[in-house]
């Protein structure tokens, strides 16, 4: 299951058009206390290199899943080889299968059939 990547920031195309309009009226502009066309420029670009950060971290996440799921298979298949492997060696019905997690083929309930009524009124 991947995960969604942020392919696009409503924040940062509200910041890209509000550049454009500030450098429509200066190229230089500045506001006074820090805020510069130079310095909002800057801070756009940090905010897509953290998206493109985090897309990428997330396409490793994704792959690191899929290596543990990977993982997690082989494990299940080998657990249920080693319970297999445990019942040929001793049986079903022994204390080491039911030691090794399995149960035992005596303590299985068997399935109970209901007996249907049957009717020889006929109406």
């Amino acid at each position: 299951m991947a995960r969604l990547k942020k392919l696009s920031s409503t924040a940062i195309e509200k910041a890209k058009g509000r550049l454009a309009n500030l450098q429509a009226i200066s190229e230089t502009l500045d506001l006074g206390n820090g805020l510069t066309v130079a310095a909002f420029d800057q801070e756009i670009k940090d905010a897509e290199k953290a998206q493109q950060d985090y897309n990428n971290k997330l396409a490793e996440a994704d792959g690191l899943m899929e290596e543990f799921e990977d993982t997690e298979k082989e494990l299940n298949a080998k657990t249920e080889r080693m319970l297999d492997a445990v019942s040929s060696k001793f049986g079903k019905d022994s204390d080491e299968y039911e030691t090794a997690g399995g149960t035992k083929k005596s303590d299985r309930k068997r399935p109970v059939r209901k007996a249907t009524a049957k009717s020889g009124k006929t109406v």
